[in-house]
């Protein structure tokens, strides 16, 4: 009787039992997941060639026929892994179609590899508008330690692996933030950007800080500093540009109390991870008139415009997709007013001295154009009203 009732306690125990996120390469890229070899944690071109996403690059194979070679990744927890923990994993290959790839999840003991899992879903980044596909292995016997490696004709990334303990709940939402580009540099950020001559100067004539030298390499996020310290105006965000000469010289440009402008086309602007059905909201406009765009990596735009060629201001409202990194790629020169994630920003739209909101451009409460004809609460001419 005393077996049975064991038994039943730590069966309750398992169903009550919490997920326990053991690694999770989007948030963590490196906690847990070791690479060898030829493998590394690189970025992938996903979504025809417009967004550089973060990824753990395999560009060899694993074995030679049947010899094991140093070319995978290693995930390793303290403990290490029970039956019925959860993997997942996405990923992207980036060539020709001929040439597709996939990973395998494989346990090894120094001499033989044993397959456990092999992808089915890898997408060509390169050639489609598709999010990876996450594709899922539950494990049937505990074990150590478990690796990854390259099954295929050509490079393979992993933008996705998590290893999951227990049920899964969904997230809470990100706590909501704004990034107000309308407002003045903090005291800090005025000493750091004056102090910091060699990465920034101040242009008089059209009234903004710029970078003066290469801020990242291609592919590579950094946030914005000055002085070694993160300025406030941006802190949490991160940015990189997917060119060759990476994020160079005048491509940031930080006009107080006006706009947080990129320069260019590629430039990438990271949100960081985000939770599925987050809104992320933007109010910006094109820094010229011809035609330029805004293209979306796990989001999508529920309202308003991410094209223009005008510079008047606009606003965009998107949904994230799934837990996941968000990340924003321009297609040329951009200046954005605020940035917010599950934040209606209208404080910023209240404040906004620009031509669209004092020649009465009526906004709702989102940051949204709406016509004159719209009913309800309202900003017009930078006040609040009701329109009946």
């Amino acid at each position: 009787m005393k077996k049975i009732f064991t038994l039943i306690a730590i069966a309750m125990m398992a169903i009550g039992m919490q997920a326990q996120t053991l690694i999770d390469f989007v948030k963590s890229p490196t906690e847990g997941i070791t690479v060898s070899g030829s493998t590394e944690i690189s970025t992938v071109k996903i979504h025809t060639n417009t967004d550089a996403v973060s990824g753990i690059k395999f560009a060899n194979s694993y074995k030679t026929e049947e010899t094991i070679n140093n070319n995978y990744a290693l995930i390793s927890v303290e403990g290490g892994f029970k039956a019925g923990d959860v993997v997942k994993i996405a990923g992207a290959y980036n060539n020709s179609s001929e040439k597709e790839s996939a990973v395998d999840l494989f346990t090894y003991d120094g001499t033989t590899a044993t397959v456990l899992f092999t992808t089915q879903q890898f997408i060509n980044g390169r050639l489609v508008n598709d999010e990876p596909v996450e594709e899922t292995y539950i494990l049937t016997a505990d074990v150590d330690k478990l690796y990854l490696g390259r099954n295929g004709k050509t490079a393979t990334y992993i933008t996705t692996l998590k290893v999951v303990r227990g049920e899964e709940k969904p997230s809470d939402p990100t706590p909501a933030i704004v990034w107000n580009f309308q407002q003045e540099l903090s005291a800090n950020d005025a000493a750091n950007l004056a102090a910091d001559a060699t990465t920034w100067t101040f242009d008089a004539e059209n009234g903004y800080w710029k970078n003066v030298v290469t801020l990242t390499e291609r592919g590579v996020l950094t946030a914005l500093k000055a002085n070694d310290t993160e300025l406030d105006i941006a802190k949490g965000l991160s940015f990189t540009r997917d060119n060759s000469e990476g994020l160079g010289a005048e491509r940031i440009r930080i006009a107080p109390a006006k706009y947080l402008a990129v320069n260019g086309g590629s430039v990438v602007i990271s949100l960081g991870f985000l939770v599925k059905d987050d809104v992320v909201r933007l109010i910006f406009k094109g820094a010229g008139e011809s035609e330029r765009s805004l293209s979306l990596s796990n989001a999508e735009l529920v309202s308003g415009v991410l094209t223009t060629s005008d510079t008047e201001v606009h606003a965009a409202e998107l949904k994230v997709l799934k837990d996941n990194v968000v990340n924003i790629t321009t297609s040329n020169g951009y200046q954005f007013m605020a940035i917010s994630i599950n934040d209606d920003i209208t404080s910023v739209i209240q404040g906004m001295k620009n031509v669209n909101v004092e020649n009465g451009v009526v906004y709702n409460l989102a940051g949204q154009k709406v016509s004159k004809s719209f009913k309800g609460l309202v900003i017009e001419n930078g006040k609040k009203i009701v329109k009946k």
